[in-house]
């Protein structure tokens, strides 16, 4: 799959602005694009960001990090970095909770 949205960096921006502009976390714009460290100062101008597209799922009994992720394709590491509440161990998932983000699979 490849991202539904892609953005390239002007000067002056950072990632506060952008996810705010795209209507997505911060957390799911660095998920989205692994070159960019976690403070998000390696932008540079002309540099190509995928612009995440999330889905909302919600949580049913059974439900741990690896299930959720393999239905979207992307990785246990991709879904908690998407969802900064779910704690290392994914141990805190509740049946029925509806503010999961997930991010669609994205490469390019």
């Amino acid at each position: 799959t490849s991202c539904q949205t892609t953005y390239t960096v002007i000067s002056g921006d950072n990632c506060v602005a952008l996810a705010a502009k795209f209507d997505v976390t911060d957390a799911a714009l660095l998920a989205a694009n692994p070159a960019v460290d976690a403070n998000c100062d390696n932008l540079f101008v002309g540099q190509k960001l995928c612009i995440p597209c999330t889905a909302e799922y919600t949580v049913k009994s059974g439900d741990v990090c690896i299930s959720i992720a393999n239905m979207f394709n992307i990785t246990a590491a991709q879904l908690e970095a998407a969802n900064t509440d779910i704690d290392p161990l994914c141990d805190n998932l509740q049946p029925g909770e509806v503010s999961i983000d997930v991010l669609v699979a994205s490469n390019f």
